[in-house]
């Protein structure tokens, strides 16, 4: 636009994604939307090495847990877009939070494994470990339609 680029309205972006997962129905592709990882607003890998080499862990950081409620309104616009996108179970959306988190934190290991690598990335191992341990790819193939 003239006044540079301008955010698209929550209806538009769900029309667009709708169109795109028809699109892919019809080469008969199955689809699956994926959410955001639970993150912090801090490099969540570089707290996890800390806490699993037994070094202190300072500020406000609770064991490197992280609140979730937090989390959740950073990305409630995306959250609000996912929740759109499985009305009528047109397709299903898969999230973390229920391995990742309790109902006040999510966690940033689990089992002695660092999940995250820093602030928004899984660490190889943390990848490794959440798709054995929650039967990740069955999982999703259970879920795209």
């Amino acid at each position: 636009t003239p006044h540079g680029v301008e955010r698209p309205s929550l209806e538009f972006a769900i029309e667009r994604m709708k169109a795109t997962i028809d699109a892919l129905r019809q080469v008969r592709k199955r689809v699956v939307l994926v959410a955001p990882l639970p993150r912090a607003d801090y490099n969540m890998g570089d707290c996890a090495e800390r806490l699993l080499l037994g070094k202190p862990v300072l500020g406000p950081i609770d064991a490197c847990r992280f609140n979730r409620e937090a989390y959740m309104e950073r990305h409630k616009e995306v959250m609000s877009f996912l929740e759109q996108m499985e009305k009528d179970d047109y397709v299903k959306v898969f999230r973390f939070e229920g391995f990742l988190c309790d109902n006040e934190r999510c966690a940033s290991t689990k089992d002695g494994v660092a999940i995250y690598r820093d602030g928004e990335h899984l660490s190889y191992r943390g990848a490794e470990y959440l798709g054995r341990t929650m039967g990740l790819a069955d999982r999703l193939d259970r879920m795209a339609k």
